[in-house]
């Protein structure tokens, strides 16, 4: 059982995702850390609202985006942004 403040070592709760997916490391220009800086801005709002989920609470994946006013390919950035390896996605059934 996790504590509060702990970070299940699986990530746990995993975001929804409109099919399964296979992501690399994202390489974003240096030159641009305002590109940086948003998207882990928005990755840390799509964990917390995660965390806000109540437990065993079914969300689809467009309603989980809309939630967030986020275009899948920036909730997609948003999440491989902080990646160091290889991280594979699951579709979510709802």
């Amino acid at each position: 059982m996790l504590k509060k403040n702990n970070v299940c070592k699986f990530r746990y709760p995993l975001p929804p995702m409109c099919e399964t997916k296979f992501f690399k490391p994202l390489q974003i220009d240096g030159n641009d850390p305002f590109s940086q800086q948003y998207l882990h801005a928005q990755a840390k709002n799509i964990f917390q609202s995660l965390k806000n989920l109540k437990e065993n609470e079914d969300i689809s994946f467009l309603k989980f985006i809309n939630s967030l006013n986020l275009h899948e390919n920036t909730y997609i950035l948003s999440l491989i942004n902080k990646l160091t390896k290889l991280c594979i996605f699951s579709k979510t059934n709802s």
